[in-house]
């Protein structure tokens, strides 16, 4: 009785603790390619800045890096108080986006590039919604929040991004 007592509770813990070894690791996945995803809007809203022509698509990429640098921010502290490493800006992978030169040549360039621009930010958001609808599920509480938070603002940004993008076809 007491060797089944012993056997029981040794299975029990290492049940236990597999439960939050792959809890913990799922927030540290989840705060890792948050932080990868966040990273990479952070370099296209910087470039968009640089290279949009359109008024409306401009001022909605500085929108987006403003909440982006904000929940930047949020999540290194978040990590930082888990205690979960980062990865380092210049491991992330560069989009094509990025690699581009800083000037375009004509005007039909310019106004293809503002599309792409649209294009890329509505592929990232709806990447980003499927991340954080993952992050949501956690049960890690501060991790949960944070998915949370931010899910409903990429749902906005998406939102707009599509809404913008209407609007940007329908005149061209």
């Amino acid at each position: 009785m007491r060797h089944l007592r012993w056997t029981f509770s040794l299975l029990l813990g290492i049940f236990l603790s597999t439960g939050s070894y792959a809890q913990s690791n799922s927030g540290t996945k989840f705060l890792q390619e948050a932080a990868t995803i966040g990273m990479n809007a952070e370099a296209l809203g910087k470039l968009g800045q640089k290279r949009l022509e359109n008024q409306k698509t401009k001022a909605y990429a500085l929108e987006l890096l403003n909440k982006q640098v904000v929940a930047n921010a949020q999540l290194k502290t978040l990590a930082k108080k888990k205690k979960i490493k980062l990865p380092e800006p210049m491991s992330i992978p560069i989009n094509s986006m990025q690699t581009r030169t800083d000037s375009a040549a004509t005007d039909t360039a310019a106004l293809h590039f503002d599309s792409e621009y649209l294009d890329m930010v509505i592929a990232d958001q709806k990447k980003a919604i499927t991340l954080f609808e993952d992050g949501a599920k956690l049960s890690d509480k501060d991790i949960k929040s944070y998915a949370s938070r931010y899910l409903s603002v990429y749902k906005k940004n998406l939102e707009a991004a599509l809404k913008l993008s209407q609007d940007t076809i329908k005149k061209d």
